[in-house]
């Protein structure tokens, strides 16, 4: 019998999941090496995802500034 600790587990999974293809979609062509702003190496990770420009750091900031208007 599944626990609140399995059930959460499955929902992140599935969030997490849905949050990616939403990325996938939303990106296109090949992701930088490095950070377009601060020139930081982008890890790995997360340039697979495809057409990444910034490192999450400068990503946030951006993203803030324009959640900021």
């Amino acid at each position: 019998m599944a626990d609140n600790a399995d059930n959460a587990d499955e929902v992140i999974e599935s969030l997490t999941a849905r949050g990616l293809a939403a990325v996938k979609r939303q990106y296109r062509g090949p992701s930088r090496t490095y950070c377009i702003d601060c020139e930081d190496v982008i890890p790995h990770a997360r340039r697979a995802v495809g057409g990444i420009l910034r490192c999450i750091t400068c990503q946030e900031i951006l993203e803030r500034r324009i959640a900021r208007g």
